[in-house]
């Protein structure tokens, strides 16, 4: 409520959205804005010879069902929280 005695849904949203926020960092141990590396591995040519790189990245966005990931390019990403977790190691 307002000064005025008027519903005000726009606070009540706004402390929902960070009490959601707080929680996931919780819950994976991770904030936004956070710089992590992460593993990334590719296949290369037909008999599949592997290459294992590092990349540091910087934790954009934490969401229910998935992360997203701004590369060093300017490229963002969302992985699952699986597939995070498996890049991670």
């Amino acid at each position: 409520m307002n000064h005025e005695k008027i519903p005000d849904p726009t606070a009540d949203q706004a402390i929902a959205k960070a009490d959601r926020q707080r929680r996931l960092e919780e819950k994976h141990g991770i904030r936004i804005g956070e710089t992590i590396y992460i593993t990334e591995t590719t296949m290369e040519g037909e008999h599949g010879r592997k290459t294992v790189r590092k990349i540091k990245v910087k934790v954009a966005g934490l969401y229910e069902h998935h992360i997203r990931l701004l590369f060093p390019s300017g490229y963002c990403e969302c992985y699952t929280w699986w597939a995070f977790r498996q890049m991670r190691g």
